[in-house]
């Protein structure tokens, strides 16, 4: 960070000022240089420059840029069928998570009456009373004998 303190020794930050990369296409030395060189000029750029053409790596980069060129039409159109999109999925998520939920409370519901049928069975099969059986678990004596 800004102290000289290693926030994570797993990622690294650089700070790049695009405006000071003065390197031209012919000066381009490494993959860094290529994508600076990429980043800062390319609004400007018409195709693909020659020093980059060769690399799959800038040619699906430069690709994507030109699918991104389309007019402000066609762009707003894509946008709003992405957004469609994502609403439904979002709709559809916010269903099944409810269903989910409603779900899991109707299973622990019935693994808790489940649980109490399985403790008034024990506590007949010990012969107690179904007076004493409806106060330890919370059931009535008519449950308690249809068990």
């Amino acid at each position: 960070n800004q102290y000289n303190v290693v926030v994570s020794n797993k990622i690294r930050l650089f700070y790049i000022q695009l405006p000071l990369f003065k390197k031209e296409e012919g000066e381009l030395s490494d993959r860094r240089d290529k994508w600076l060189y990429s980043l800062k000029n390319l609004e400007e750029l018409e195709a693909i420059p020659t020093a980059l053409a060769t690399d799959p790596v800038f040619q699906k980069f430069y690709g994507n840029a030109e699918d991104a060129g389309v007019s402000p039409a066609v762009r707003k159109a894509l946008a709003y069928e992405l957004k469609v999109r994502r609403d439904s999925y979002s709709a559809t998520e916010a269903r099944v998570d409810g269903a989910r939920a409603e779900g899991r409370a109707e299973g622990i519901a019935e693994g808790i009456a489940e649980g109490k049928h399985a403790v008034v069975r024990n506590m007949k099969a010990l012969g107690l009373a179904a007076e004493i059986i409806a106060q330890a678990t919370g059931l009535s004596v008519e449950e308690i004998q249809k068990i």
